[in-house]
């Protein structure tokens, strides 16, 4: 099931199938790629959370965040909408420790800070964190990335 939801005052779009749900937040992806050349996103979410920006909205122009912590306030609005009584909560997050998971596309980062910032205010919360991109270059064996 597709349906557009309302979290924190935002219009997020919400996915749903048998248990799963999934939440597109549909802002802009961190680059303008022109070519072989990258440049950032004025509305990108690091550029959000350095406040470097001032605001992101989703690419469609149904939602606007003003201010990082308005775009935390919709994730956290989203996980507790989410919430069942009794239910465990379990928040699956990017690891943001480099040497863990070095070179991690900074979207996921920024992703994860945020979320980083929801775990904090509800401490109820199970976190596991999760190497990213790191571990394709490694061996079958060599997972965790401390490993020699």
């Amino acid at each position: 099931m597709n349906e557009v939801v309302e979290r924190a005052g935002h219009a997020v779009a919400r996915h749903s199938y048998g248990n799963a749900v999934a939440y597109f937040m549909r802002v802009h992806d961190g680059n303008i790629v022109n070519g072989s050349e990258y440049q950032p996103h004025p509305l990108a979410l690091e550029r959000l959370r350095t406040g470097a920006a001032t605001e992101t909205r989703a690419i469609d122009g149904s939602a606007r965040y003003v201010g990082w912590s308005d775009f935390v306030a919709t994730l956290e609005a989203v996980v507790k909408s989410e919430l069942t009584p009794g239910a465990a909560l379990n928040l699956h997050i990017a690891e943001l420790d480099e040497r863990r998971n070095p070179g991690d596309h900074f979207d996921h980062r920024a992703v994860a800070f945020a979320m980083e910032e929801v775990a904090a205010r509800l401490p109820c919360a199970r976190v596991s964190r999760y190497e990213e991109y790191a571990t394709r270059d490694r061996g079958q064996r060599d997972r965790c990335g401390l490993c020699g």
